[in-house]
């Protein structure tokens, strides 16, 4: 409405100021990556052209000039279209209420509280620096043949990287690479029933990056007692239900378990 408005009052006094201020801004926040209160701050400056956008329609639909209705509703429309066009209700289940398992039909089942939508957030591993993630498994699956850790990363330096699934250590040797699943596998004596802790530690000159999501809860975020320590906190699905548009501007780490049996999982049993 504010792009259809502008059309119509660029003649009127101060309109102009009005647009230098808000192109400055946009500028601005659009060549960072900034959360959604930054971003508001730019609607008070194109609310007057909004407003007049709407009172231009109130007086068509007055006066029957459809010619001149249809003049600001179909920019209005083509602006809005490709601004929102994305399959909102699946992306906004996805973001706020990931599964917390996937089931496939090899017998894969994966353990994770992060959504398969690509973000630009992350934690920065370099040095001796810690990410540690929990993972929370009411049962384990019989007859469980394979334990992996998946974790979302980009490696900037090469060096080592050190993967503990709760008692258990592998270190892996990397190079410098773009986003990958890094798949690092485990006894499957080394995943437990109930807290599982997977910490992740960068050593020799090792710098990466792990990938991250939006946390929709304060308990479920990623934060540093030390500075330097970065840990992840895993609750049950039941959170997101509780409070699905709570958002604290914190990630969630993209690290997965994932285990593989001969026949499926049932789902009815498994409660992450």
């Amino acid at each position: 409405l504010a792009a259809a408005g502008l059309v119509f009052s660029l003649r009127r006094p101060g309109v102009w100021f009005v647009l230098a201020q808000a192109a400055v801004y946009s500028a601005a926040i659009i060549l960072f990556v900034v959360v959604g209160r930054y971003r508001l701050a730019i609607v008070p400056l194109i609310l007057p052209t909004a407003g007049f956008a709407l009172a231009e329609m109130v007086i068509c639909v007055r006066d029957l000039n459809f010619a001149k209705g249809l003049g600001i509703l179909i920019p209005a429309v083509a602006v809005c279209l490709p601004v929102n066009y994305q399959r909102l209700t699946p992306f906004a289940r996805e973001r706020r209420n990931p599964t917390g398992f996937e089931i496939t039909q090899n017998g894969s089942l994966t353990v994770h509280d992060d959504s398969n939508y690509p973000t630009p957030f992350g934690v920065r591993l370099q040095g001796n620096s810690l990410a540690l993630k929990f993972l929370l498994l009411d049962e384990i699956p019989p007859g469980a043949t394979r334990s992996r850790v998946l974790v979302r990363l980009r490696v900037g330096h090469a060096g080592t990287l050190k993967v503990c699934l709760n008692n258990h250590t592998q270190r892996l040797p990397l190079t410098p690479s773009g986003a990958t699943w890094l798949k690092v596998s485990f006894p499957t004596a080394a995943v437990s029933e109930g807290l599982n802790s997977i910490s992740l530690r960068a050593e020799d000159a090792l710098v990466a990056r792990i990938y991250a999501d939006d946390a929709y809860n304060f308990k479920r975020s990623i934060y540093s007692p030390d500075g330097r320590t970065g840990r992840s906190d895993r609750l049950d699905r039941d959170t997101y239900r509780r409070c699905p548009s709570l958002h604290m501007g914190a990630h969630e780490l993209k690290v997965r378990l994932e285990l593989t049996t001969p026949q499926p999982p049932p789902s009815s049993r498994l409660s992450p």
